[in-house]
């Protein structure tokens, strides 16, 4: 039996990560990145059992800092988002995320079709909707708090795409992104 090397799994992953970056889910092939990483295709299947299994090793790690960050009540200690202050302790955990996961963070949310990873946008969506109903008492308004979270993602997500690499832009946009979502939001719907 083979030992399996450490090194061999990390061009694995390397390569992975840049080849899902290039052309997603559905345009990535096991072979081209076996080629890439100098081993023959049948090789990798000793490393990973398929092409699911090592996207499932390169977006977990990212998705699961995902959703350590949506726990927005317990990162601010309160209700609502009233300052620039306030929405930079959200800011802060979403550069974290990007100066650790960016490549992955970008497979996950744009590159994961026709994986089991392809809605996680949406999960993402449902997350922030059922935030903001508890903050802000919304339940009533259901479709419209739905469109106003799935705004709120989609501009966070034209942020990141936009200004990568500008962690300062990043920061900039994004906490006036939080502001104008959240403060004074009851007293708009």
């Amino acid at each position: 039996m083979q030992v399996l090397k450490e090194q061999v799994r990390q061009a694995i992953l390397a390569h992975a990560v840049d080849e899902f970056y290039e052309n997603g889910y559905l345009g990535t092939s096991m072979r081209t990145i076996a080629n890439k990483v100098g081993i023959t295709a049948g090789n990798i299947y000793r490393y990973y059992e398929n092409k699911e299994d090592l996207f499932k090793a390169i977006v977990n790690p990212v998705r699961e800092s995902i959703l350590k960050l949506t726990d927005i009540d317990a990162m601010l200690a309160k209700n609502k988002i009233e300052s620039k202050d306030e929405a930079k302790a959200i800011v802060e955990g979403i550069l974290s995320l990007m100066r650790n996961f960016t490549k992955e963070l970008f497979i996950l949310i744009f590159n994961s079709e026709g994986s089991r990873y392809a809605f996680m946008k949406d999960d993402l969506v449902r997350i922030v909707e059922t935030k903001m109903k508890k903050m802000f008492d919304l339940s009533s308004k259901g479709e419209f708090v739905r469109i106003v979270a799935s705004g709120f993602i989609q501009a966070v997500f034209v942020v990141l795409k936009d200004n990568a690499g500008d962690a300062e832009a990043i920061s900039d946009l994004l906490t006036e992104l939080i502001v104008f979502y959240f403060r004074d939001l009851e007293s708009r719907i």
